[in-house]
């Protein structure tokens, strides 16, 4: 039997009129009987816009008259159905672990291997290549990798026919053999829209199609699709070339410093066009795949205020209905260690275990949580907990049906679907709860299909959980969005069939859009080769090449009035990136412009209001303010907001995670305590004191053992050698001539003093107000050229650092030089003839400060500290740090809202 004579091939580059000319095909067809005629298209996505195409269009077609390639296949009776990626996984699974060949064996385990292995038994199928012609066509000059996969493969299909299943190649295969036998009444005119090549067994089907009825076909223009056109031909088909009649659009290329800025420069220019009456819908943004943009598009539009919809499936195994699922059975099964703890109350984000939280931080790092810490959590999660426990719990018992265990499983599950559900929701939780409905569903459909391929076989725990992951990790969902007027954002393939008035193409950086193509790491150049001289032809790097330059082309042409293109010069580590080579060629004329840093006006300007006293402070300072410490003095001259949030309101900060709870202030505890055991007890071994009080430290502390922790000891042991050795004398005195520390040093620093560490002061700074702290080390002289007092303090920082130290003591920022002195003064009834800053980092670094110095200084202080209590009586807690750059460290950061009071002061400043 021939193809029906009317059967036409439709060939022609982007902007050649193929899709309308299909679409008044369905017209004139849709006249006669909406019922004899259907769209093919690749993609559900793609066949969702073409049906709202059509009916903005008034075509007058059915929707069921658009669809999928695959869709209208499974309309025809077959002996075999297709096989689901989940099932393919859990069969995939299944041999693996009755038998895996030699060469798989080392990265059996691997997601990617899995992923790959599927995808090339599916390119396999497609190719018109059978398992069993497979395995007899092998012979002693076949490549190791054919060899493994055949065995692979052979077993994967005996599996899937014994279960009614069957790849895309066999699925296809026997729908041409339904066609062939009962024909396609009532169907007449089949149009296939959408494709830029097909597999021989695809091109099978086309062909099997045009037996029965007529068939309008287009291809683009390019070179992969030259054999499938000389196929068609030859098959009979009527071929017609087409000439690119839509106009060039307006081009823009964007030049941006990192994706960061090109991204903002995006939604900028996006804002401006619907500012000029263009609507969102009429926008759509290009990628070449989800990472790297993706995410920084949905951060960045949010954070504009953008609507967009994303057409790409989300993997399930991502979704937080299984991560927690995965993450709560771990946690039962190794008996709620912390680790796992911590993470599932992460995932799970509920305000209401804050408390488990920050309890099994604390208790770090014992191995169970305490019970009181359970039963103050929220009943349902407890409910969960039992729930999970008993799962496990019946786990370790005799096999059973996979029915019974997805049925625990789901009731399991059921327990973190929302409940509340009310019309009173911001679009941003209506939007979760969809995406949780959606992933709720595509996670039955994994059950169901779990229970479809294992069968009645009983099931131990272990395996079925091992299934069950496999399955999970080859599902993805479409997260629901019926909103009409949003920005597109697609990817180089479902772009393809798209036009839309503006269009941005982002990321054309080389090696990236278009891709810098590799061989196939599991079926390479050899293998696809010895394939190809059995008749088997698969594609190969250089098809791949030549796809990602047709892809970057065609993204480039989907723009039918303003086309901007972008590309970022560096990425985050400063690096540079070279825009796409393939943009020379089609960059003639364009100018670039380099794209400006975009700060989002806030929606209403902030109130203009000044820094004022709050009289309600002022009362509650007098309260509870009646002794300070020296740091908390320096807190508040820092930032008043800081003081009253940490030691007014008391409020505590978050427990420290348990990776980084050897902290700087821990360390700085560690190095004091050392210096004082040396200072009292000459000749004691360094090593030995750091190690002797590293372990009550830790204890105390709950750091676990880490190589981080031991790594930290291990430097800070060298520092301490190297600071003792240069300014520890033997007996425990200090060396600081001018030999060690230059010119700065004091001329008489006492040998013979005695030596106080760790001294405690009370200074009593206002009528109502006593001030606490502790001196590290104090050398008082005795003899007649050195009647006084030297005061040392220990700082764990670099020797650079103190020009810095003291630099704050010059401006007024820092207090404890005079505060310090005025308390050996007191304590002794000497006067201080000088203060030593000492460095323990980096080998060590002294800073002495005496004579006029010292007098300046210690009066620069003073005043201060007058200021400061000043304000601090007077109710002054507004966030005015007086050096910003410690705010990024600042643990009150979240909350204190500095920027917004800035503006409010900048703003009462002028007037406004």
């Amino acid at each position: 039997m021939s193809v029906n004579l009317a059967s036409t091939l439709i060939v022609g580059p982007a902007g050649s009129g193929k899709t309308q000319r299909v679409f008044e095909e369905l017209r004139q067809q849709a006249r006669v009987s909406a019922r004899s005629v259907i769209l093919l298209v690749p993609t559900a996505t793609l066949a969702e816009h073409l049906r709202h195409q059509a009916a903005r269009q008034r075509l007058g077609v059915p929707p069921s008259a658009i669809t999928t390639l695959y869709e209208f296949a499974h309309r025809f009776p077959t002996d075999c159905q297709l096989a689901s990626r989940a099932a393919l996984a859990i069969v995939l699974e299944q041999c693996l672990s009755e038998r895996t060949p030699k060469l798989f064996a080392p990265i059996v385990q691997s997601r990617a291997f899995r992923n790959q292995l599927l995808n090339v038994i599916q390119e396999l199928s497609l190719a018109g290549c059978r398992p069993e012609d497979l395995v007899a066509s092998l012979d002693a000059a076949t490549p190791p990798p054919v060899e493994a996969l055949a065995d692979v493969y052979q077993r994967l299909c005996w599996r899937l026919a014994a279960k009614g299943l069957a790849l895309r190649g066999q699925f296809l295969a026997s729908v041409c053999d339904t066609v062939r036998r009962a024909g396609l009444a009532p169907i007449k005119t089949v149009l296939i829209d959408g494709f830029y090549r097909f597999s021989p067994v695809e091109l099978n089907l086309v062909r099997t199609l045009a037996l029965h009825a007529r068939v309008l076909l287009t291809l683009p223009d390019w070179e992969g699709a030259r054999a499938a056109q000389e196929e068609l031909c030859q098959a009979g088909f009527r071929q017609e070339l087409l000439r690119r009649i839509a106009p060039p659009p307006r081009v823009t290329l964007i030049r941006a410093l990192n994706r960061q800025q090109e991204v903002a420069e995006i939604a900028r220019r996006i804002i401006e066009f619907a500012r000029q009456g263009i609507a969102y819908r009429e926008m759509g943004v290009i990628v070449r795949g989800v990472e790297p943009y993706t995410p920084l598009i949905r951060r960045t539009f949010e954070r504009f205020g953008l609507p967009a919809r994303f057409y790409f499936r989300e993997p399930l195994d991502r979704h937080s209905l299984f991560e927690i699922l995965y993450v709560g059975v771990a946690a039962a099964r190794e008996a709620w260690p912390w680790e796992r703890v911590i993470e599932l109350v992460g995932l799970l984000g509920h305000e209401q275990l804050d408390h488990l939280e920050q309890r099994v931080l604390e208790r770090i790092p014992e191995h169970v949580v305490e019970d009181e810490a359970w039963r103050r959590s929220p009943r349902k999660f407890q409910s969960w907990c039992q729930e999970l426990e008993a799962l496990v719990a019946s786990a370790g018992h005799e096999p059973r049906a996979v029915a019974e265990w997805n049925q625990r499983l789901e009731a399991l599950a059921a327990l973190l679907v929302p409940t509340e559900i009310d019309d009173q929701v911001p679009f941003d939780r209506s939007r979760a709860w969809a995406s949780h409905a959606a992933a709720w569903k595509a996670f039955r459909d994994t059950l169901e299909e779990l229970e479809r391929v294992s069968g009645s076989e009983p099931l131990d725990f272990a395996t079925y959980w091992r299934l069950l992951e496999q399955a999970v990790q080859a599902t993805s969902y479409t997260p629901p969005d019926r909103r009409r007027n949003v920005i597109h954002v697609l990817d180089a393939h479902e772009a393809r069939q798209w036009r839309l008035p503006v269009v941005f193409v982002c990321g054309l950086v080389e090696g990236e859009f278009p891709r810098h193509v590799l061989d196939d790491p599991l079926l390479g150049h050899e293998s696809r080769l010895w394939l190809a001289q059995k008749g088997w032809r698969l594609r190969q790097r250089p098809d791949w090449e030549i796809e990602e330059e047709f892809l970057f082309h065609t993204a480039l042409s989907r723009a039918d009035h303003q086309l901007v293109v972008s590309y970022p010069v560096q990425d985050l580590e400063g690096s540079s990136l070279m825009p796409a080579f393939s943009l020379q060629h089609v960059w003639a004329g364009w100018s670039p412009t380099f794209a400006q840093p975009v700060f989002p006006q806030p929606a209403r300007s902030p109130a203009s209001e000044a820094a004022r006293p709050l009289p309600q402070f002022a009362e509650a300072f007098r309260e509870r303010h009646k002794e300070l410490s020296v740091r908390a003095l320096e807190d508040y001259i820092q930032c008043p907001f800081k003081f009253f949030a940490e030691h007014t309101l008391e409020l505590a900060p978050l427990t420290t995670p348990p990776g980084e709870r050897f902290s700087h202030a821990v360390q700085g505890e560690l190095v004091h305590w050392v210096l004082r055991k040396l200072t009292e007890h000459p000749g004691t071994d360094l090593l030995s004191a750091v190690e002797e009080f590293a372990q009550e430290l830790c204890r105390r502390e709950r750091i676990p053992e880490t190589y981080r922790k031991h790594l930290i000891l291990h430097e800070l042991a060298e520092e301490l050698a190297e600071f003792v050795r240069r300014y520890f004398g033997p007996d425990g005195s200090l060396r600081l001539d001018s030999s060690v520390v230059g010119a700065q040093a004091f001329p008489s620093w006492p040998q013979e003093a005695d030596v106080q560490c760790e001294v405690p002061f009370q200074l009593q700074v206002e009528p109502a107000i006593e001030l606490r702290g502790r001196i590290d080390r104090m050398d008082v002289g005795g003899g007649p050229e050195q009647h006084g007092v030297w005061v040392v303090d220990y700082k764990l920082v670099h020797p650079d650092s103190l020009r810095d130290y003291v630099r704050d003591h010059g401006n007024g920022l820092r207090l404890q030089l005079a505060l310090y002195a005025r308390a050996a003064e007191k304590l002794t009834q000497m006067p201080v003839r000088a203060v030593a800053f000492l460095a323990v980092r980096a080998g060590g670094g002294a800073r002495v400060i005496h004579g006029l110095e010292l007098e300046e200084l210690i009066r620069t202080s003073s005043n201060a500290l007058q200021q400061a209590l000043r304000k601090m009586s007077e109710g002054f807690v507004s966030p005015e740090p007086a050096d910003p750059n410690r705010c990024p460290v600042c643990q009150f950061r979240e909350i204190c809202r500095v920027e917004s009071f800035a503006v409010r002061a900048r703003s009462a400043q002028a007037g406004q």
